[in-house]
């Protein structure tokens, strides 16, 4: 274990941090009997009162001992926070919306799981509403109806569509798992989100963060005001991502402008004199993401990329210059199965026309009168078909052979 945290120390950790890593492995192994299970919660509420880094401990105790991590998420003790004070029966279906948007449902009505920044907004705008009404004396979302739908929603504009997206998503997963009757959200008119127009960046501060003491800013609002790169493509990007003047993203390649060159480069060398032994393999790198080997966050204190150009979304300079992907045409499913097929289109069987009989007198040579029955019907001889209740197609009756009196020839014959 203790090998391992110098493995580590060897890849940028400092001598601080190594020796406080290594007293915490200490005090965490010293009481652990020989087999047993180790929980987070325990070790994190132990080294916190210690003062000692219990991240970096906790990964190296996953890598060789038996480690469950019972540590609430932060977003679960962020949703207990928002419905602290609203009734339990209605606490209790935002909790079953809760679970089923956070980690899905895999059985009818299936669901796939939401991103956290989702549901906190979803639920922030709904959170005053549901306030509404539990001061008003409702203490399930079962006592909702249309008519309380209609007097909360707002008359016009982006409140009124932020409402209806976030209250049709909480009364349809309750309706979808039978905890509700009837979605009052039904048959809605929620409106639509506003669409403007993004507004200009500003000029002074881009050329501020191109020409920043900072080779870090510098460099990430080039790929910015050049390239349109957006917050989580510049976390996700690598060192080996930028190679012979190219940015190798997952669907594309960038050829870099020279003056983004320059500053990557400039960024490049800041990064091997702060950071000589990291092991981390991104490109842009923090104090705290140098020590390991996840991706910095978008946010935070002392970010490189927390700068207005970058962090701010309205003011992206090549935001509204982007075209939508084309999507591939729809195929039609390979049928692997004969019994599964089904046929395209089917043909309605018509009834059968009675048989009709129509006489024509003809003179010949004899001046008798022949009789020509004409039969319409070409299922002729079959009963069934004659009522209407046979499904077998029934062959047409063949012309009989023109014969051609004695010593005649017929067209097309040889001599």
């Amino acid at each position: 274990m203790l090998d391992l945290a110098a493995d580590h120390a060897a890849h940028g950790w400092s001598p601080a941090t190594t020796k406080k890593v290594r007293r915490a492995i200490n005090e965490v192994l010293a009481d652990l009997p020989a087999g047993r299970t180790i929980h987070a919660s325990q070790v994190t509420a132990a080294l916190n009162a210690s003062d000692l880094p219990a991240g970096h401990t906790l990964r190296m105790l996953d890598q060789v001992a038996p480690l469950e991590d019972d540590r609430t998420p932060a977003l679960v003790a962020w949703f207990d926070r928002q419905i602290a004070g609203l009734p339990a029966r209605m606490a209790d279906e935002l909790r079953l919306w809760f679970t089923v948007l956070h980690q899905g449902h895999t059985t009818p009505p299936c669901t796939r799981p939401r991103s956290p920044t989702t549901i906190k907004t979803r639920l922030r705008w709904a959170m005053p509403t549901l306030r509404g009404w539990a001061a008003a004396g409702h203490t399930s979302l079962r006592e909702i109806s249309r008519a309380d739908i209609a007097a909360a929603l707002p008359p016009s504009g982006n409140p009124r569509a932020t409402l209806g997206v976030a209250l049709r998503s909480i009364f349809a997963t309750l309706k979808a798992h039978k905890v509700i009757f009837t979605n009052p959200v039904t048959r809605t008119d929620i409106g639509q989100f506003e669409r403007r127009q993004p507004l200009p960046a500003d000029l002074d501060q881009i050329r501020d963060a191109l020409g920043s003491a900072d080779p870090a800013r510098a460099a990430i609002a080039a790929l910015v005001a050049f390239h349109g790169l957006r917050s989580a493509e510049l976390c996700r990007l690598h060192l080996t991502d930028s190679l012979d003047r190219r940015l190798h993203l997952d669907q594309r390649t960038i050829p870099l402008a020279a003056p983004v060159t320059v500053r990557v480069a400039a960024y490049l060398d800041h990064r091997n004199r702060r950071w000589p032994n990291t092991a981390n393999p991104h490109l842009f790198v923090t104090s705290r993401s140098a020590l390991g080997t996840g991706p910095a966050g978008p946010t935070g204190s002392g970010a490189p990329w927390a700068c207005p150009p970058c962090a701010a979304p309205g003011a992206h300079p090549r935001r509204g210059r982007r075209y939508p992907r084309r999507r591939a045409p729809a195929r039609r499913p390979v049928q692997r199965h004969h019994a599964h097929r089904q046929p395209l289109r089917r043909r309605r069987h018509r009834p059968s026309r009675p048989q009709r009989i129509e006489t024509t007198p003809t003179i010949g040579k004899d001046s008798t009168l022949a009789v020509v029955v004409l039969a319409a019907h070409r299922g002729l001889g079959c009963r069934r078909h004659a009522r209407g209740g046979c499904t077998r197609r029934q062959p047409r009756p063949r012309r009989p052979a023109e014969t051609a009196p004695a010593g005649a020839r017929l067209p097309g014959a040889l001599p």
